[in-house]
C-alpha cells in the first residue's frame, strides 16, 4: 500500500515533510486542549411523578416536601454531569484515535520514501563504477532517445542504461575487446557441384586417378571462390562396390542411377535400335541428364573424368544470365537470336539460362557454323526438374529422323545422346534457355578450329570468315576463329584431355606435333596438382614419381 504512494511523494523535500508534521501536531494540540462544555439544566419534576409512599408519616412527608426536592435535583444534576463528562471523554479518545491513525500513515509514508531513496542510492553507487565497464561514444554519434542520459557497456558486450541500469544485448557495445566478443555469423555460400558419370569399372580401369585429381582440382579452385564446391558421381548399377568405395574415398558423393529412359520405352524405332551403340558410351551417356535433378545445389558442372580445373569460373555461376562478350562464341548470339524467333510459344515460359556449354566444332558438318554439336565433356546445369522431365520426354518419344525433331540437330557422332540432345533442346525446343561459352577458356581440348591441319589453313568450322589478308593469328579478338592450341595456359580455366590424351596413361611427350606444346603444359599442370593431392594425403613418394618433369 505504501510503496506506490512513496514513489509518488519522493519528490517532497524534508522541509515540506516537517511542515506537514508541524501542521498535524498543531491540529492535534488544539483538539486535545479544547474544554468540554458542561451542560446544566433546571430539574423539573412532573406532578405525581415522584410521590412519596403512602406509608410515610405526615412529618416525613412534610420533611420530604421541604428538603427532598432539592436533594433529588442535586442528585439528578450530578448524574447528568457524570454522563456529560463520560461522553466528552469518549469523543476525546475517538479524536485522539483518528489523529494517531493519520500520524501512523504519514510516518509510514515518510519511512517508505526514505527507504526507497536509500535503495536507489546504494544501487547507483554499485552499478555506476563496475570494474569491467568500457565507456564508448553514445549511440556512435547518433541522437539518443528523448529523456535518456546515456549508456555504458559491460565487458561482455551488454549495454546498460546509466539511470535505470536496465541492461540488454546491443550492437552498440561491439567495441568491447575482440577476445570477449562472439565471432560474427558467416554468410553461407552457395554450393557448386562438380559431377562425373561412371558407367563401368572393368578390370584395368584407371579412371579413378583422373577422378581423384579432377575432384581435388575443383576443390582447390574454390579456395578463392565466392561459392563452395561439392563432388558428385553418378554411377550405373554395374559399377562395383570397390569402385564406389574408391570414389567415396577421394571425396565423391556416389549416387547410383538407372537410365533416365529405358531403351525399350523409346517409341521411335530408329532411336530405339541405334542409341545403345551411338557415340562413346551409348544410352548410358544420358546419365548426365541427372545433373538437372540436383536441386540442392546452385549449379552443377558436369565434366568428363579426363578434365582438370585450373581456375574458378564464378562468372558463369551468377544468376544474371548476361555474361561479357569475351566468353561467348562469335556465332552464339546470331544463332540464338535466329532460333528464338522460331520458338514454340505454346510451351510454358522458362526464365533464365538453364545450360551453358561449349561446341564441338570438330564434329560439325557443312555448311560451317550451322548445326554444331555440344561438347558433352563440359556442361553447366542450372537444376530444374521441369527441364529434366522435358528432355526425358523428348528421348522417350524418340523423334529422330534427320536429327532430333527433323532439325538436323544430332546428325553427327554421338548425336543420339547428349551431343545432339542438348543443342536440340536449348537451341530449337527451348531457344534462349541455353548459352554457348568459349571453348578455349572453359573446355580447352587443344583443338584446331579449321577443317585443314596445320595453322591458318582451310575454313573456320564455326562459320567465322577470317580477314582476307594478314598473318594467321587464331585470335578471336582480331576477327579470326579462335585456335585453342595457341592459348596461354594462365587464361585457361578447364582443360579436357581428349586430343592431348590422358596424363595418367603416360603416353610420353613430344614436341613435333601442332598441339604438343600446349598439351605438354597441360600435362605438367595435371601432375603438379596430383603431387599436391598426394602430399596433402601423405601418399607422395618422390622415389617412385617424377611429377612435373615433362618438357
Amino acid at each position: 500500500l505504501f510503496w506506490p504512494a512513496a514513489q509518488g511523494h519522493c519528490a517532497i523535500t524534508v522541509q515540506h515533510l516537517t511542515l506537514r508534521t508541524q501542521l498535524v501536531a498543531v491540529i492535534y494540540h488544539n483538539k486535545a486542549a479544547a474544554p468540554v462544555k458542561k451542560l446544566r439544566r433546571t430539574a423539573t419534576v412532573a406532578p405525581g411523578k415522584h410521590s412519596p409512599p403512602k406509608l410515610l408519616s405526615a412529618a416525613r412527608q412534610q420533611h420530604a416536601q421541604r428538603c427532598g426536592g432539592s436533594k433529588h435535583a442535586n442528585a439528578a444534576a450530578r448524574e447528568r454531569s457524570r454522563a456529560s463528562t463520560a461522553s466528552a471523554m469518549r469523543q476525546r479518545r475517538k479524536s485522539q484515535s483518528i489523529i494517531r491513525g493519520r500520524d501512523l500513515l504519514l510516518i509510514g509514508l515518510i519511512a517508505t520514501c526514505v527507504l526507497h531513496l536509500y535503495v536507489v542510492t546504494q544501487t547507483h553507487h554499485q552499478a555506476a563504477e563496475p570494474e569491467d565497464i568500457v565507456e564508448i561514444e553514445l549511440y556512435r554519434g547518433e541522437t539518443p532517445p528523448a529523456g535518456y542520459v546515456g549508456y555504458y557497456c559491460q565487458s561482455d558486450g551488454v549495454k546498460c542504461h546509466t539511470e535505470t541500469h536496465k541492461c540488454w544485448d546491443s550492437a552498440i557495445c561491439a567495441e568491447v575487446p575482440a577476445e570477449r566478443r562472439p565471432p560474427p555469423p558467416q554468410k553461407k555460400k552457395k554450393v557448386i557441384a562438380y559431377a562425373i558419370s561412371v558407367t563401368g569399372d572393368s578390370p584395368g580401369w584407371n579412371g579413378i586417378d583422373g577422378a581423384a585429381v579432377l575432384g581435388h582440382s575443383a576443390v582447390r579452385a574454390h579456395r578463392n571462390s565466392s561459392y563452395d564446391a561439392a563432388l558428385v558421381a553418378f554411377v550405373s548399377p554395374s559399377v562395383s562396390e570397390a569402385g564406389r568405395h574408391k570414389l567415396e574415398k577421394v571425396g565423391f558423393r556416389v549416387l547410383e542411377k538407372k537410365l533416365p529412359v529405358e531403351v525399350e520405352e523409346i517409341q521411335g524405332k530408329l532411336l530405339r535400335e541405334k542409341i545403345s551403340s551411338n557415340g562413346c558410351c551409348g544410352a548410358w551417356e544420358l546419365l548426365k541428364l541427372y545433373a538437372w535433378t540436383l536441386t540442392e545445389y546452385h549449379r552443377v558442372v558436369h565434366l568428363d573424368v579426363d578434365s582438370l580445373v585450373l581456375q574458378n569460373f564464378d562468372e558463369l555461376f551468377d544468376d544474371d544470365p548476361t555474361v561479357g562478350g569475351a566468353v561467348l562464341s562469335p556465332t552464339a548470339i546470331s544463332t540464338a537470336k535466329k532460333n528464338f524467333e522460331k520458338r514454340d510459344t505454346s510451351l510454358p515460359v522458362l526464365e533464365g539460362i538453364y545450360a551453358q556449354y561449349t561446341m564441338d566444332w570438330n564434329m560439325a558438318q557443312r555448311p560451317w557454323g550451322s548445326n554444331p554439336p555440344v561438347q558433352g565433356g563440359f556442361v553447366i546445369a542450372r537444376p530444374s526438374l521441369v527441364v529434366y522431365e522435358e528432355m526425358v520426354a523428348i528421348v522417350r518419344k524418340g523423334d529422330f529422323q534427320g536429327g532430333w525433331g527433323g532439325t538436323r540437330a544430332g546428325a553427327f557422332y554421338g548425336g543420339m545422346t547428349i551431343q545432339g540432345l542438348l543443342p536440340y533442346y536449348f537451341m530449337h525446343y527451348r531457344p534462349g534457355t541455353g548459352r554457348e561459352v568459349r571453348g578455349c577458356v572453359y573446355n580447352n581440348m587443344a583443338s584446331n578450329p579449321r577443317n585443314v591441319g596445320g595453322f591458318g589453313k582451310g575454313d573456320c568450322r564455326d562459320g567465322t570468315v577470317p580477314p582476307a589478308s594478314g598473318a594467321y593469328t587464331g585470335d578471336i579478338n582480331k576477327g579470326d576463329c579462335e585456335d585453342c592450341r595457341l592459348s596461354r595456359v594462365e587464361d585457361v580455366k578447364v582443360v579436357h584431355f581428349t586430343i592431348c590424351q590422358k596424363p595418367w596413361e603416360c603416353h610420353g611427350t613430344s614436341t613435333s606435333c601442332y598441339y604438343c606444346k600446349i598439351c605438354n603444359q597441360f600435362h605438367r599442370k595435371w601432375f603438379e596438382i596430383r603431387e599436391e593431392l598426394e602430399r596433402e594425403r601423405g601418399a607422395y613418394q618422390s622415389e617412385l614419381y617424377a611429377h612435373g618433369k615433362t618438357p
